[in-house]
């Protein structure tokens, strides 16, 4: 589908990422399975669920510089936490943690729900663009919509990491769930009959192995 008419992007936009939404995902690229839900009310406010999970070698990834380019979303709360308290309008409101049978892959791994409250979609981007990782600077939104970058291409990321995950993890997706105030349209995912809840799932290999930047648009 053709991208939907907006404002020019900057390179420093076109950097962005969810994950999510979100989320945001997914550069959430030790993600190995994400389902982010996002409810966005009438007034701007909303809430963002997120379920994701994490292989058990995530947490030796969790300080320096190499956690911020391959664990976007944190392994533990205090992350979280912090990643929330640093942007305005913002709030983790619960964060669970649960132990998961190993994989098809035999990788021992975890899951991690979250849920978050947002005053406004500006909020929401700006923690869209903070689970960005490394080198992901920004993501857009005004009032009634927002603009993500969900992979800046496979030349970002180092390839034998892309490889590792992709031949570990061949069935992992991630998934989105976005309910608008209104009839909505978006760049991606189908919508419900009503035009306001649009569900959309994109294989993580399909993620880790994009040639060019991978977006979303949602406008409502």
């Amino acid at each position: 589908m053709a991208k939907l008419p907006g404002r020019p992007r900057s390179a420093a936009s076109r950097a962005a990422l969810l994950p999510l939404a979100l989320f945001v995902a997914a550069a959430l690229s030790s993600c190995m399975e994400l389902d982010a839900e996002l409810e966005i009310r009438a007034d701007g406010t909303g809430l963002l669920a997120l379920d994701y999970v994490l292989p058990d070698f995530a947490e030796n990834l969790d300080t320096g510089g190499r956690a911020r380019r391959y664990l976007p979303l944190p392994a533990d709360r205090a992350g979280l936490e912090a990643m929330a308290a640093g942007i305005p309008g913002l709030r983790l409101d619960a964060w669970e943690r649960a132990a998961l049978e190993p994989g098809p892959s035999g990788v021992d791994r975890f899951r991690i729900r979250a849920a978050l409250s947002f005053d406004s979609p500006a909020a929401f981007a700006a923690f869209a663009a903070s689970a960005g990782g490394e080198g992901m600077a920004e993501a857009v939104a005004d009032g009634r919509g927002f603009d993500l970058v969900l992979s800046e291409g496979r030349s970002s990321m180092d390839g034998g990491f892309l490889a590792f995950l992709a031949a570990a993890f061949p069935e992992a997706a991630c998934s989105f769930t976005v309910r608008l105030p209104s009839r909505g349209a978006s760049n991606r995912g189908a919508f419900d009959a009503a035009g306001t809840t649009l569900s959309w799932s994109l294989p993580l290999q399909e993620i880790l192995t994009a040639r060019d930047t991978l977006d979303w648009s949602v406008r409502w």
